[in-house]
């Protein structure tokens, strides 16, 4: 019934082409005006403390001095959704130059 009013191969094709609106994620804005994507980068997701706040934000990692391993940190990062801090690891954060003339 719908070929008496259009024609099916064009409808698949045109169909086949379509795609539909996207959905902004974090950091990110689409102005429909005028066609144009933006992003937000965050160039800083580092917050150096002495030691961890009661919450904090998800979306930096948080680095503390490891008080029992001079020279090295302890990465942080906070998971809002469990209300809890997750430890990512242990990092030097220095210039190694052994191996180099000096």
């Amino acid at each position: 019934m719908l070929e008496n009013y259009v024609n099916v191969s064009t409808l698949s094709q045109y169909l086949s082409n379509y795609q539909p609106l996207l959905k902004a994620g974090y950091g990110i804005s689409i102005d429909r005006s005028t066609n144009t994507i933006s992003t937000a980068l965050d160039l800083n997701p580092f917050i150096f403390v002495s030691s961890l706040p009661t919450t904090g934000n998800p979306n930096k990692i948080y680095i503390i001095p490891d008080i029992t391993n001079s020279g090295f940190y302890v990465q942080y990062i906070y998971n809002a959704s469990e209300g809890r801090w997750i430890e990512l690891g242990h990092v030097s954060i220095g210039t190694i130059i052994s191996g180099y003339l000096t």
